[in-house]
């Protein structure tokens, strides 16, 4: 019977193929297994460092929109010290963030540093190399370098932010510093003790409107307020002339009232006196004189059926009428 026949050739090349490719990868492995624990154990810290950077990262967030909440008087003392104390509380959380930070960015250099090594141990031996082998080094060695890259532009925007923090860090001293040198607030001004003169003479005023008082009751009142303002001693020379202004328009105003109000019952009295004397004219004419007197008129209008006025008794003004 006829032999069997052997592998074709181009089977024999790729079992030489997947021989050196196997052989290109032991020999990564061998070379990666020298640095693949302190790589992990580096890239493994950052990894947690980099949670506890971004869940500080939400922290101080919640604690400077908590701290903008709140209004501090910084023109006093205790608003000061309120302001001081937040301010120190920032700043130390920032402080301990740049400390997270620097400690991530080291155990990235670390992993950067091995896997460094890793990749000039694994290119020498790739340069040695030829073929199916070569080409399987290159590819292993090629997802060393991807994160090789990664990693080094993590420590790149690292230092980004560890600056970042550190401006922070210097601008809250800067406002500590500006807080600590706030002067105090000026006093409040006294009140003007003229306004609450002008406020008693208008509610005095608004009694009079309604009744409450009477025209003579409301400018006691009113002479009482403005005596009681101008005997205080609050009131400064320009208030005191004024308080005695008005002391004065009522004093004349009273004055003037008063001789209008004697003008006026002069006036009234002379009516009465003119309307009496009339009344008394008039009553001195008797009911008997007023008889006569009828009786002239009669006398003429009837003729001599009717006797002669004169030759009645009696004289007077009338009879002369």
């Amino acid at each position: 019977p006829a032999a069997p026949a052997g592998p074709s050739p181009s089977e024999l090349r790729a079992k030489r193929k997947e021989r050196a490719e196997r052989a290109g990868s032991r020999a990564v492995n061998r070379i990666a297994s020298k640095f693949s624990g302190a790589i992990r154990a580096a890239t493994s810290q950052a990894s947690g460092l980099g949670t506890a950077i971004e869940d500080a990262d939400t922290a101080y967030g919640q604690s400077e929109r908590a701290f903008g909440q709140s209004d501090e008087k910084l023109g006093t003392k205790a608003g000061r010290d309120a302001r001081l104390s937040e301010i120190a509380a920032l700043r130390e959380q920032k402080s301990k963030q740049v400390g997270r930070m620097k400690k991530r960015a080291s155990a990235l250099k670390r992993a950067i540093s091995k896997l460094e090594a890793l990749l000039k141990q694994g290119r020498a031996a790739r340069n040695k190399a030829k073929g199916a082998k070569r080409a399987k080094i290159n590819e292993r060695l090629r997802a060393y370098e991807d994160r090789l890259s990664e990693l080094k532009a993590e420590l790149k925007a690292l230092g980004v932010a560890v600056k970042d923090t550190e401006l922070d860090i210097g601008d809250l001293a800067k406002e500590a510093g500006e807080v600590a040198g706030t002067p105090d607030d000026a006093p409040p001004d006294p009140p003007d003790p003229m306004d609450a003169v002008g406020q008693a003479l208008s509610d005095i005023d608004l009694q009079e409107r309604a009744g409450l008082l009477s025209a003579d009751q409301a400018r006691a009142a009113r002479v009482a307020t403005l005596t009681a303002a101008l005997g205080s001693g609050t009131l400064d020379q320009r208030q005191q002339w004024e308080v005695m202004a008005q002391l004065r328009d009522i004093t004349e105003a009273a004055a003037q009232a008063t001789v209008d109000n004697t003008a006026a019952l002069r006036d009234l009295k002379a009516s009465i006196d003119a309307q009496t004397a009339f009344a008394n004219s008039v009553s001195a004419v008797t009911s008997f004189q007023a008889v006569r007197a009828l009786a002239d008129i009669i006398n003429g209008q009837l003729g001599n059926g009717v006797q002669q006025r004169r030759s009645m008794p009696g004289s007077g003004a009338l009879s002369r009428i």
